[in-house]
Parts: structure tokens; sequence; C-alpha cells
């Protein structure tokens, strides 16, 4: 069945006006008809199963059936700071990422960062970010909606990690084989900062002042892993280890 996010001051009143990017998917994109259902979801757990009423090109109108709870997000909290890459990779890596179960996206620089041709706080590529993220939360049966974060440094992102949660640093040329010689150094209870390089990876100096500050080198084994692939294969590895795929 399909899903769609919306807002929690929408989707909590009695009266549910479907915005209007949400109506166009329904009506033009899906080609929806009256009497089809659909799931509208608002990011803390609530659910209401709806009945199209009316479906047309001034808008969409629905007859609530039934609220549920329902909160199918991992208990551990990764936050996934993924260095920049070049062209639109970021976009696959933003969707994939959402539906595996990451919590918070940041956008990284650093030294070996290659720009990405929109400059950091670009507007545009903001929103459509959230387009994906949205999308792939409603595809994929997750409760909220990763929050996505403007680009910041990683100087700036190490010292976060070490303040508010646990960083994790993946580093081809970390002496930790993987992660399980890491596992047994985190708080369960604390956020995971997750960083990855961009495509010509950390340099010593970063990962030295990384570890100078408490985060945490670790390998991801002997392959080198494209900077796209690296933090899903991470964020997995650490879900899995974790027992919080579900599975």
């Amino acid at each position: 069945m399909k899903r769609f996010f919306i807002p929690k001051d929408i989707l909590g009143g009695c009266v549910i006006d479907v915005p209007k990017e949400t109506g166009y998917r329904i009506s033009r994109v899906l080609r929806m008809s009256p009497g089809d259902r659909v799931v509208f979801f608002d990011g803390s757990g609530r659910e209401k199963l709806v009945q199209l009423k009316e479906v047309g090109k001034n808008g969409v109108v629905v007859d609530a059936i039934k609220e549920t709870l329902v909160w199918n997000e991992p208990l551990t909290r990764i936050i996934l700071c993924q260095g920049v890459t070049k062209g639109k990779k970021l976009d696959w890596v933003f969707q994939k990422a959402t539906e595996i179960g990451v919590s918070e996206l940041i956008p990284m620089t650093s030294k070996r960062s290659i720009p990405s041709g929109n400059p950091a706080g670009d507007k545009s590529q903001g929103v459509r970010w959230g387009k994906i993220v949205t999308e792939a939360a409603e595809q994929s049966g997750r409760s909220s909606v990763p929050i996505i974060h403007t680009t910041a440094n990683f100087e700036e992102i190490c010292k976060t990690a070490s303040t508010k949660g646990i960083g994790l640093m993946a580093w081809e040329k970390s002496d930790n084989d993987d992660f399980k010689t890491v596992e047994p150094k985190l708080d369960l209870k604390s956020d995971i900062y997750l960083l990855i390089g961009p495509e010509g990876g950390f340099d010593h100096q970063e990962v030295e002042f990384a570890r100078d500050l408490g985060l945490i080198p670790f390998s991801l084994g002997k392959r080198i892993l494209r900077s796209e692939t690296a933090g899903l294969v991470a964020a997995s590895i650490i879900f899995y280890q974790r027992n919080d795929f579900g599975i």
C-alpha cells in the first residue's frame, strides 16, 4: 500500500488538508482513483489509513478509516557524515541511507573533498535532498524521515561527535580489522556519528585530529570501497551487529 508523509500539524487535525505536492503525486503521477486506500504518516509514529474520496486537479479529499501507532525505527541512531562527492552521488547515498535506517545525514567537507558544483547551503540542493529522503522513507516503511543538516566541515563534525555522541571514522589504514573490535567500546545509548571520507579519503593529520578528540578509526576490510559505498556498508554492519535490522 502506498505511504505518504504528512506533517504532524496537518495529520493531527480532524480534517486532513492534503498538501498540494502530495495530491499531485496521488492524482497525476500515480493516477490513483476514488476508493483507493493509502497510508499517511507524520514522523511521530502516527499512521492513518485513509480512503480517497475525491481525486482531481484541484486537490485530493480523503476519509480517515483507522489510526494506529507504528514505530519501525532502529534503536541505534546513526548520524551519517558523508564526504561530499562529485555530481549527484550524494542523492543516491542519502536515498539508500534512508532505506536502511540512518537517522540523520550531514554532508561533510574535508581536505581532499572535491566541490560538488553546488555551494554549501544551496537551497535548491537541500530541497532536492528533502524530497529524496521523504520518498525513500515512504517507500521503505519508515516511521520518520531523516534529518538533513547543512554542509559542515570535518573539524566541526569531530568536535560535535566528541561531545554529543560517539564518533566512528572509516579509514582504510586503521589497525582495527573490523567493526567487531570497535563495538565493545560503544555506549548503546549514544548517537553514533559515522564519518566517511571523500573520494580521496582522509589524510593522516585529519585522523590524528579525530583521535585526539576521542573518535575511533576502524577498517571496513581489505578491499577499498568507494566513498558512496563505504557509508552504506558501515551503517549496515553497525545495525546488523546490534541486531537492529529486525532479521
